[in-house]
């Protein structure tokens, strides 16, 4: 029984023994560990280092690129923004220039007793005739009747034809059923103004053959007929002729209005 307990504990003995030798071979060797690892980090050292350029680099190449993205979208904005001031202020110009145009028929209109001046905007052209007959987008419910006479910058472009509650028809001066009474300024020969000659031009076809009328002549409105009111700028004579064996006078004017840029027309009411 005796040699049964003493046989466990002789490989307990020979693992203690191990443990000592080891832990004694751990000591010897710790120096050597030590410097092998200094040596390891002394080695590695230019790896790291590269590395963290790298690293750098990479960060860098992504905040250039994240801060160009910013520069871009600011750029864009931007220049949306000038955009949008430039189309602002194009407006303003365009309504400030309308505005004046306005203002120099109004100023017109109101030396004219017995008529109330009423703004409109052109609408349309008739595509038959465009430079005889337009629309605009004023009509009875203004109190704009047929005959009314229509001025724009410059002078008299035509009279009413039809008019319906919101919108009216213009027969220009230049249209030859225009028949409106008209005078020389300076000799106050009269006569009748009628179109068919084209363009900026119409006819003033004289009452008497006298050689009073001359080249650079202001023609104006003379009150007859009833159309326009006296007074009214027409144009200035081209040049005088005759017609019919010489029996009628006829003079060619220019008229003042630029009847091919009209956008907007005073319409004189009557009361």
């Amino acid at each position: 029984m005796p040699e049964r307990r003493s046989r466990p504990l002789v490989p307990s003995a020979i693992v203690v023994v191990l443990l000592i030798g080891l832990s004694a071979f751990t000591a010897r060797m710790h120096p050597h560990v030590l410097r092998w690892s200094a040596w390891t980090d002394a080695a590695l050292l230019p790896v790291d280092q590269v590395v963290v350029r790298v690293g750098r680099g990479a960060r860098s190449v992504v905040d250039t690129a994240t801060s160009a993205l910013s520069a871009e979208a600011r750029v864009a904005r931007l220049t949306a923004e000038v955009r949008a001031l430039r189309a602002r202020v194009d407006h303003l110009a365009v309504v400030q220039s309308e505005n004046a145009r306005l203002r120099r028929l109004l100023g017109l209109a109101s030396s004219l007793s017995g008529y109330r001046p009423v703004t409109a905007t052109v609408t349309s052209r008739d595509p038959g005739a465009w430079t005889r007959i337009l629309g605009i987008d004023r009509g009875s419910s203004q109190g704009i009747r047929v005959r009314d006479p229509v001025l724009a910058t410059g002078g008299l472009v035509g009279r009413v034809l039809a008019v319906t509650p919101r919108s009216a028809q213009v027969l220009l001066v230049t249209d030859p059923e225009s028949g409106i009474g008209a005078m020389d300024a300076r000799s106050g020969d009269m006569g009748v103004l009628t179109g068919g000659v084209g363009g900026r031009t119409a006819r003033l076809t004289l009452f008497h053959r006298f050689d009073s009328v001359r080249p650079g002549d202001l023609v104006v409105t003379s009150g007859l007929g009833g159309v326009a009111p006296r007074g009214i700028a027409v144009g200035r004579v081209l040049a005088v002729g005759t017609r019919q064996f010489g029996l009628v006078r006829v003079a060619q004017v220019r008229l003042s209005a630029n009847l091919d840029a009209l956008d907007h027309v005073l319409v004189l009411v009557h009361g």
